[in-house]
């Protein structure tokens, strides 16, 4: 090794060269900054990537982010075209190498003016860039933990910190209120154009309102909470109630910011508010964003109806929905309505808000059509007060409120309600109350109209459905009804009276009274007092808005453990009252051998005898006898009638659809054999018809799986049937049982047929018949051959060739052939190369 290794030059350094190589003379400031350009202060978004890239100090960090938010770069003007790349670098530089550096002392840095290097950070990420960098970076660091499987505690609490540092830094940036209206104003100081201010506000709007920023939050929450054991309470980001709240908080603020002329800026709040609907939390978000008229501010009602008709048909009937339900919390319970010394108290409430309905609905007929719906079908298990502030609301349309009465006159009388709708959801706060307070306002209206409808078919129909009920109290209500319209139209002498005992009862008067109410309309700001009543309950969220404890202590689970109780037996010792006499034990009452008259079915529906009969049995929804003796005897009568008439030619699409399409809508135990007997029949009955048909709606039919089985189970059993193989089939199909003679039959009744037929069934003349026919028959044909001499002598006589055609029996015709082909296999063939071409 020391042979191949020869030193070329020798070099000796004494101690005092050594000591001069170790010192290196130092530069000037000014001549390092002239080398290095990024150490000096930055003049351009280049400089300042160039500095945050080269892992500064404080100082030049300060004075990097200070120059970036003097010249007002990074905020909603980070979106120029021209150097959006270059802010884009500058955001993840930030958010990546500079943030897990400084954030802890960004809060007690001081910059020049009077703010932070926090607010520095927060300014320079206040932008859809910002956004979308450091939802990314949450996106990368909770990916990351889900593909490592294993990693040290130190390494999960350094990211759980990182996490942490991201969601404070969002909640930082989200604090201003005017945080939406000012990145929709960005765009239009740099002047961009129409096309332009779309596309941002549309990134904007997919940032915030997708649900993206609620789901990282919740995860990260999740992460921090079980690697990091300081940090124990959620973040307000990953709670979709806080976050909806904010939400209608920032687009409240836009609303009351926007300029009327400005058309575009109201389609795009509309679009915002349209997608954060759809994280889940309507109410909430109603709420916020129409504070201002909740709580009785009317100077906004202007920009509000602008704002509404923006909206889709789906959103306007979300917000409306919503909005009652937020208002009905407002106006007085139904209870303190119906009190006399109440009433006084009650009507400014409700008052407010019927004008705050009438208000919105004054110039929207789409807002006023959605209060007649909810008042007809929602808004039936509402309180009593929401419902008549909406009906004062819609009082002020003729059309409506007529529409709102025969809507509740239809409900009323329907038989179906009546028969299965619960008691106390017809006369409590469903139709019963409705009815009689749209009357009144009907009759202060047209009189001539509710006098007209009083005397009309409907009206009279539902008071005798009503009467005619099972139901006690069904019937009361109708009584209540029949004389609370009757003394608005009817005369003193001419009015109804059933003469019972419970009119004069307070329940009867209160029903009789609905028709006399007149709710006032009052003033939108008679709702400030009741809701500066409600400020108490609220509390200061995270970011310094207030938000109801209703909506978040719901949510929240009750951490209190329970116990289980041991529950003992404890005997009594104490001596039995004397004074109390016993009593033996009553015997049970023997039950009644007689059946119950009342119990007893009178109406039994028997069998079809004609098609249109089985066509109605079949569609049958409400009489479940007469619905399944229709399907079991469907294919004894379609096959008995086939060949009789034109019963079935004539029905047979209707039937044939029907059976086709029909569910087991009572779960009965035969019901697929007997639908499968009576399609079969359908096809047997017509097979070059219903083949076809059959073959048609297998391929372009709206129908089932199970209904296209049984379709081709049909074909294929039918076509059997046809071929003579009916008998081997009918195991499958349960058609054994079926009678063979024809309809009519000439055959006698059964007591007769036994009397003069044969009983072919007899086992001795069976037995006897067949010995007959192979012993007997064999042996005198072999006799009569033997007397007719020997076979030689036997001479065979030939005939003629017209002779021999005439004996030879006529081939029959494959009629089996052209029905199969024509009904069966062409139309299956033609349809399935159709769909294989399509595909």
């Amino acid at each position: 090794m020391e042979e191949i290794l020869t030193p070329l030059k020798t070099t000796i350094i004494s101690p005092q060269d050594r000591v001069s190589e170790q010192l290196v003379l130092a530069e000037p400031e000014s001549l390092q900054q002239a080398k290095h350009p990024s150490l000096r202060h930055p003049h351009s978004l280049e400089e300042a990537l160039e500095i945050l890239r080269s892992k500064p100090d404080i100082n030049k960090l300060s004075d990097a982010l200070q120059w970036l938010t003097s010249h007002d770069v990074s905020s909603g003007k980070l979106n120029t075209h021209g150097e959006r790349p270059q802010v884009s670098r500058i955001a993840r530089t930030l958010v990546d190498d500079i943030l897990p550096d400084y954030w802890s002392l960004a809060s007690q840095t001081r910059l020049a003016g009077n703010y932070t290097l926090k607010d520095a950070f927060q300014i320079c990420l206040s932008s859809i860039t910002g956004l979308s960098v450091i939802t990314a970076r949450l996106g990368t660091i909770l990916m990351a933990q889900d593909a490592i499987q294993e990693q040290s505690h130190v390494k999960e609490s350094e990211q759980a910190r990182l996490l942490q540092e991201l969601l404070e830094l969002l909640d930082g940036i989200f604090i201003p209120e005017d945080f939406m209206f000012s990145i929709w104003q960005d765009p239009i100081n740099l002047s961009l154009d129409v096309v332009q201010k779309s596309v941002t506000w549309r990134e904007l709007v997919n940032l915030l309102a997708n649900g993206k920023i609620i789901s990282l939050a919740a995860q990260a929450d999740r992460f921090i909470s079980k690697r990091s054991m300081d940090i124990s309470e959620g973040h307000w980001l990953g709670d979709g109630a806080q976050y909806s709240c904010w939400s209608g908080r920032r687009l409240e603020y836009m609303l009351c910011s926007l300029n009327e002329d400005k058309v575009d800026g109201w389609k795009e709040c509309s679009q915002m508010f349209e997608r954060c609907l759809s994280l889940g939390y309507a109410d909430i978000l109603v709420e916020e964003t129409y504070s201002h008229l909740v709580c009785g501010h009317s100077e906004e009602l202007r920009r509000y109806e602008r704002f509404f008709q923006n909206l889709n048909k789906l959103s306007k009937r979300t917000t409306v929905f919503s909005l009652l339900r937020i208002l009905s919390k407002s106006v007085s319970s139904e209870k303190s309505l119906l009190q006399e010394e109440n009433r006084g108290s009650t009507a400014s409430t409700l008052g407010a808000t019927a004008a705050l309905l009438a208000s919105l609905g004054q110039n929207s007929r789409d807002f006023e059509d959605l209060l007649a719906e909810w008042i007809s079908r929602d808004g039936l298990s509402y309180d009593l007060g929401i419902q008549r502030a909406v009906i004062r609301a819609l009082s002020q349309r003729d059309h409506l409120v007529k529409s709102v009465f025969e809507t509740a006159l239809s409900n009323f009388g329907d038989k179906l309600q009546i028969k299965h709708t619960p008691t106390t959801q017809q006369e409590g706060t469903a139709n019963t109350r409705i009815l009689l307070i749209v009357a009144g306002y009907v009759n202060h209206a047209d009189s001539e109209y509710l006098g007209t409808v009083a005397r009309s078919s409907k009206y009279l129909n539902a008071i005798s459905n009503r009467l005619a009920a099972s139901s006690a109290r069904a019937s009361v209500l109708g009584m209540y009804v029949g004389t609370a319209i009757s003394e608005l139209v009817d005369p003193p002498e001419k009015r109804m009276n059933f003469s019972f005992e419970d009119i004069d009862s307070p329940d009867g008067k209160m029903y009789l009274n609905l028709t006399r109410i007149q709710d006032p309309i009052g003033s939108i700001s008679d709702l400030k007092s009741k809701r500066r009543v409600q400020q108490d309950t609220l509390k200061k969220d995270r970011y310094g808005q207030n938000i109801k404890e209703s909506y978040f202590n719901s949510s929240q689970i009750s951490t209190t453990s329970s116990k289980v109780i041991a529950i003992e037996e404890v005997e009594h010792e104490s001596e039995e009252d004397e004074d109390l006499p016993m009593y033996e034990k009553p015997d049970s009452d023997t039950p009644d051998e007689d059946e119950d008259p009342t119990l007893v079915e009178r109406n039994k529906p028997t069998a079809p005898v004609y098609i249109r009969d089985l066509v109605s049995g079949l569609r049958e929804t409400e009489n479940f006898d007469r619905h399944k003796i229709a399907l079991s005897t469907a294919s004894t009568l379609i096959r008995r009638k086939a060949a009789f008439g034109t019963e079935v030619s004539d029905h047979i699409e209707d039937i044939v659809s029907i059976l086709t399409g029909l569910s087991d809508r009572w779960e009965m135990e035969n019901f697929q054999e007997w639908r499968l007997q009576a399609m079969i029949a359908v096809l047997i009955a017509q097979p070059s018809q219903m083949g076809p048909w059959f073959s048609r709606h297998y391929f372009g039919g709206e129908f089932s799986v199970s209904q296209r089985i049984s379709i081709l189970t049909t074909l294929g059993i039918g076509a059997r049937e046809l071929a003579g193989h009916g008998k081997e089939d009918a195991a499958l199909t349960g058609t054994g049982a079926l009678p063979a003679n024809p309809f009519p039959s000439k055959k006698l009744p059964d007591k007769l047929h036994k009397m003069y037929a044969l009983d072919d069934a007899d086992p001795v003349k069976t037995l006897s018949a067949r010995m007959e026919k192979t012993m007997i028959q064999p042996m005198a044909l072999q006799a009569a051959d033997t007397l007719s001499g020997p076979n030689a002598l036997k001479v065979r006589t030939f005939s003629s060739r017209m002779e021999v055609e005439k004996k030879r029996s006529r081939p029959i015709p494959n009629a089996l052939a052209k029905i199969v082909a024509d009904g069966f296999f062409f139309p299956l063939t033609g349809g399935w190369q159709m769909h294989i071409q399509a595909l």
